[in-house]
């Protein structure tokens, strides 16, 4: 989780990114879900701050990724959830 937090990109844009890193670098970065949670918050705040996003990543990368992130996310609860239910409802019982 400490690496995915310095990995979020609270204060600083892609651009940023894209010029300080390789290549590869900046594929692993944009992997990162937060990347594309932020960028879309911010596309939605601030003028035109999504046509530069977009000729650094495609449009799809920063929502596609963040979308299967929470679906894979609420699987993994789901089977969490059904594996301990009997656990989990004797705690919240007492």
């Amino acid at each position: 989780l400490l690496l995915i937090f310095y990995m979020t990109p609270v204060f600083y844009q892609l651009s940023l990114v894209k010029k300080k890193f390789p290549d590869i670098f900046f594929k692993l970065y944009i992997y990162n879900p937060f990347v594309g949670i932020l960028s879309l918050y911010r596309s939605a705040i601030l003028k035109n701050f999504w046509n530069t996003e977009y000729s650094y990543t495609g449009q799809m990368s920063l929502f596609i990724i963040p979308v299967c992130f929470s679906f894979a996310l609420l699987f993994f609860g789901l089977y969490v959830y059904k594996r301990n239910k009997d656990r989990i409802n004797d705690y919240l019982y007492y």
